[in-house]
């Protein structure tokens, strides 16, 4: 009912929950360079009615290979396993053609890399935020202003969130910052004084 990229993004994501769920299908396969579709790995992943297939998600994720389509929260969330490349060839400049690559390799990550960056992003909160409440909407114009290429800096919210939650609020956890509001939704933070001499 809507012409609305969104709107069609929902409709597949509730539509695939919903066949895993009745269990009309075993698997799902997304051919898209969308990280939207990030949270509906997650909600697979997190649903217990959904039996994993050999301990791994019921999820393949396809990507084209063309150059900056990508987004690389994509690249470092995926298990290399389940994130398959095809290649795209353009045949002339108005038609496009996506076929099958007989060399296609899984996209290679670099966890240790990764590691750092979230890292220092977690440092990046620590510093620019002050100490009280926060969202976790709230650290990305300091991601942005200190790392403006990186596909956090204009992620969507749900992106961002889970992002933030599995990746930079672990290592703000441990500094001494704190959920101001634990176990209710949507999670509050707490910049304490603590995290900021921590820092120090």
């Amino acid at each position: 009912m809507s012409s609305s990229k969104n709107s069609a993004d929902i409709a597949i994501a509730t539509n695939a929950m919903a066949d895993l769920i009745l269990k009309r299908i075993t698997h799902v396969t997304v051919f898209s360079d969308d990280s939207d579709f990030i949270s509906l790995y997650a909600a697979i992943r997190d649903e217990p009615d959904i039996p994993l297939a050999d301990g791994r998600v019921p999820f393949l994720w396809v990507v084209t290979d063309r150059e900056g389509s990508l987004s690389t929260t994509v690249r470092r969330f995926f298990p290399r396993e389940q994130l398959h490349t095809v290649e795209f060839e353009r045949s002339d400049a108005k038609n496009t053609e996506i076929s099958e690559s007989p060399n296609t390799k899984p996209v290679q990550s670099h966890p240790e890399r990764a590691k750092d960056v979230w890292a220092e992003m977690a440092q990046s909160v620590l510093r620019d935020i002050p100490v009280g409440p926060f969202k976790s909407a709230d650290c990305q114009p300091v991601i942005k202003r200190h790392w403006p290429k990186h596909s956090l800096a204009d992620a969507g919210g749900s992106p961002f969130g889970l992002e933030f939650k599995n990746n930079i609020w672990p290592v703000l956890e441990k500094l001494g910052v704190k959920i101001k509001n634990p176990g209710k939704k949507p999670v509050k933070y707490e910049m304490t004084a603590e995290a900021k001499n921590a820092l120090a």
